[in-house]
């Protein structure tokens, strides 16, 4: 899994997830970001609790589970 990223921006826009690395993997990350999805009561516990609340605010919901996605394959 490698997340794209653009070094074109001030701040280092961060793009989609790319087709490169493991198929599979990639496959798993939505699925695991929707079951944490499907438990706000549990998102304080995680590190990116507030991150998940503001974009579970503004974003649809199977949005939010992809850039939720997204970000935990920056964080492994």
């Amino acid at each position: 899994m490698k997340p794209s990223l653009a070094e074109r921006c001030a701040n280092r826009c961060r793009g989609r997830i790319s087709k490169r690395g493991s198929r599979y993997l990639r496959m798993l990350f939505v699925p695991a970001a929707k079951v944490i999805m499907m438990r706000p009561h549990r998102w304080p516990d995680f590190s990116f609790g507030e991150w998940l609340a503001r974009a579970s605010e503004r974003m649809h919901r199977n949005k939010a589970a992809v850039a939720l996605a997204n970000k935990r394959a920056r964080m492994a």
